[in-house]
């Protein structure tokens, strides 16, 4: 059970227990993994902080954000230590760290960190890099939140525009960069090119996942909010109802929050 290649199997089955949805599973998994590798190669070996950092990300979608929190700052503590605060584990552990904060609604603090790991990422790996990219959607998601539109459209821009070169306009990833710029728009009152993206959003996800899923009928949703908030507007009457604004997180590197294990 303590052997380093058992308990990487460990760890890689966790991680795709976690992408199905089986959390309570994938938990045990990873905090056996997690255990092994503390007792085999001790708290700053890199497989060890990568099992802090896919616990912590587990921890997270469960709504334990409490753990998480703890389980990222040492696990970022220890990849700068081991790796260098530029190194691409070290600002993914930085990026994920921020959500958590964001989700416990420590916003300065996760605003802060995702400006410096931003940062970071534009200077080593250019504006178009998925890493770059993942870390503009994270501040974009935090402004807008903030109702901090005006700062939060370009960053969102940049994150969609992105999407589209290296994924395609019809990627899943792409066509949820379009809904959130998407509700961005709304919420700035920029009604017509909301519901231009929610069409293409809403015929995104008819084709790849049907009329059934909940994320099309989400589109169908916010198009239908969209189109009527126009109407309104030629119209001068009600004021129209807002779509919720649901931010999801994006899929761009699936293994950001949570993989990144050994092979």
């Amino acid at each position: 059970d303590m052997h380093p290649d058992t308990l990487t199997s460990c760890s890689n089955l966790a991680s795709l227990l976690h992408a199905m949805s089986q959390l309570e599973e994938a938990e045990e998994l990873m905090n056996e993994a997690l255990v092994g590798r503390r007792s085999l190669l001790g708290n700053l070996h890199k497989d060890t902080l990568t099992s802090l950092n896919n616990l912590a990300g587990l921890l997270r979608t469960r709504g334990k954000h409490d753990e998480a929190e703890t389980l990222y700052e040492e696990a970022l503590r220890g990849r700068k230590e081991l790796l260098g605060s530029a190194h691409m584990d070290t600002l993914m552990t930085a990026n994920n760290y921020g959500l958590c904060l964001m989700s416990r609604g420590l916003w300065p603090q996760a605003e802060e960190m995702f400006k410096e790991v931003l940062e970071h990422c534009r200077d080593m790996l250019g504006e178009q890099h998925s890493y770059t990219l993942t870390v503009a959607n994270s501040l974009g998601s935090l402004l807008h939140e903030a109702e901090r539109y005006e700062e939060a459209e370009p960053l969102l821009r940049e994150v969609l525009s992105g999407l589209r070169e290296q994924l395609g306009d019809k990627h899943p990833d792409t066509l949820t960069g379009a809904n959130n710029l998407a509700v961005l728009l709304y919420s700035r009152e920029d009604f017509t090119q909301a519901a231009q993206l929610f069409h293409e959003v809403l015929a995104g996800r008819r084709s790849q996942l049907g009329d059934k899923h909940p994320d099309t009928a989400a589109a169908a949703k916010h198009l239908s909010a969209a189109q009527q908030a126009v109407r309104h507007l030629r119209e001068e009457t009600l004021e129209p109802e807002k779509p919720d604004k649901t931010w999801g997180g994006m899929a761009f590197l699936s293994g950001c929050n949570v993989c990144s294990s050994s092979a």
